[in-house]
């Protein structure tokens, strides 16, 4: 008999996990892991990105991840950091990590500390898997 998916797992929709101040869900979108992120993304939180981005580090070469941040509604440096390991964590994976549709807030302070440049932002998911958008690159 065939074991069910896991969230993690391509085809597979997490229904959603809440970890200190945020909750958190998996979906699949093409080739995608697409990690929402709703709530706050701060220091009682930001573990659960690491651990969302982990997993899908682990399960998927090259992992293709995007990280939507339309829903966060507090984000704090503890988030900033979550975001920069989950940007080396995919990065040293040979995959390519996309933040999705940041409020205002998270833009501008990706842009005050200059890792704007650095991220690639952008406010859909590119066409495709293919590494037409790099780091950096917005959209």
């Amino acid at each position: 008999m065939g074991r069910a998916a896991g969230p993690f797992e391509r085809g597979a929709r997490s229904s959603g996990e809440a970890v200190g101040t945020a909750f958190f869900s998996v979906a699949w979108q093409e080739n995608w892991a697409v990690v929402t992120v709703r709530g706050e993304l701060d220091l009682a939180s930001a573990p659960g990105l690491d651990e969302h981005v982990s997993q899908v580090v682990r399960l998927h070469v090259p992992p293709l991840v995007a990280v939507d941040l339309s829903g966060v509604e507090f984000f704090d440096s503890s988030g900033l950091n979550a975001l920069i390991r989950a940007w080396k964590r995919v990065g040293t994976a040979g995959g390519r990590l996309v933040l999705l549709r940041p409020v205002p807030r998270i833009a501008e302070v990706l842009r005050v500390t200059g890792l704007a440049v650095r991220f690639e932002i952008r406010q859909e998911l590119p066409a495709s898997g293919g590494r037409e958008g790099r780091q950096g690159e917005q959209a």
